[in-house]
């Protein structure tokens, strides 16, 4: 059916669907499959309707028809309207769902089997794609996210455009994050979100809870949960090392945190990784703690004392961290 719907002389063909023709095929199947799941459509030879199967010679000078006792009396197709626009229908919403692939092969021919390009193409279709192309990278990516390790940029970033790039910019960022949001992977530092990116050599991946077709923007609970653990990261680190028991509190507190969606969460536990490795400047935190509520200013309070308390000893450097993050916040000395 989509040879005779494209073949027709009165179907418009759009770019991607010549461009990206293989996945259009497997679309359109799927997409008549789930339309007409009994089968396909039954066109019945009536009169007026029919088409005879005939040879006609290259030199024009004789016609023949071929095996009419066998073949019998076929449909004419050009006669059934209804069965075209049913396909046209499926070919537009197939082709209309393949237009970003089609212009990122479009610019860059070379990588259209690419886990970037891919991440372009509609989910079940992705899936399909993903089975016969660029599972091993992918692979490797999930296997890197699971670990919850850093991992140098220019590596995620080859295993997913095919190019090679050494610096992380805003827009490579950026453009990361959306292709791995649509493997169902999510990264850390994101342009999006609060941590710091600038010069980052290296990323961290995390699963996410499944495949997305867009980063979320960050909520307001996001924003105060990863507050809350850059503060208590910097009290972890303050004399000089970061102790599981510490690290345990800092997890309980990402665990925790109200409001959170489910990707916030694992983001929020991957941001302890993080910032362990690539710590907030306490300065650049102070506007956001004197803004935070009275309440909420005193729970942070309560959770950097957990933190500072957790391995058993008050080092002096985390006292005087302590001190100056409440004169900060604004809370009394006595509460510490």
């Amino acid at each position: 059916m989509l040879a005779w719907t494209m073949s027709h002389p009165e179907t418009q063909v759009r770019t991607p669907a010549r461009r990206a023709f293989d996945h259009l095929r497997d679309a359109f199947a799927a997409e008549f499959d789930g339309r007409r799941p009994a089968g396909g459509l039954v066109l019945a030879a009536e009169p007026g309707r029919t088409s005879p199967l005939r040879y006609r010679g290259a030199s024009g000078t004789f016609e023949v028809d071929v095996a009419p006792d066998v073949i019998g009396t076929l449909p004419d197709l050009a006669q059934f309207p209804e069965t075209l626009a049913f396909g046209r229908e499926i070919l537009g919403r197939c082709t209309d769902r393949l237009d970003a692939y089609s212009r990122h092969v479009g610019r860059h021919p070379s990588r259209a089997s690419t886990l970037q390009a891919l991440a372009l193409l509609p989910p079940d279709e992705r899936q399909r794609a993903l089975g016969a192309a660029g599972r091993g990278d992918l692979e490797w990516l999930a296997a890197r996210a699971d670990a919850g390790a850093s991992v140098p940029f220019a590596d995620v970033f080859g295993r997913l455009s095919g190019q090679a790039a050494d610096k992380a910019t805003p827009a490579r960022l950026r453009e990361l994050g959306d292709t791995l949001c649509r493997l169902g992977l999510g990264l850390i530092p994101d342009p999006r979100f609060p941590a710091r990116h600038a010069g980052a050599s290296s990323v961290v991946l995390f699963p996410l809870e499944g495949p997305a077709e867009a980063v979320e923007p960050p909520t307001d609970a996001y924003r105060a949960a990863f507050l809350t653990l850059s503060v208590g990261m910097l009290v972890a680190m303050a004399d000089g090392e970061v102790t599981d028991d510490e690290r345990a509190v800092l997890r309980e507190m990402a665990a925790v945190s109200p409001g959170l969606a489910p990707d916030e969460r694992r983001r929020l536990a991957a941001d302890s990784s993080w910032l362990e490795a690539t710590p907030a400047e306490l300065p650049s935190l102070r506007a956001r703690l004197v803004e935070l509520g009275a309440e909420r200013r005193q729970a942070v309070g309560d959770m950097l004392v957990r933190v500072a308390s957790s391995d058993g000893r008050h080092d002096r450097a985390e006292i005087a961290l302590l001190e100056k993050v409440f004169r900060h916040m604004g809370i009394e000395r006595d509460r510490l």
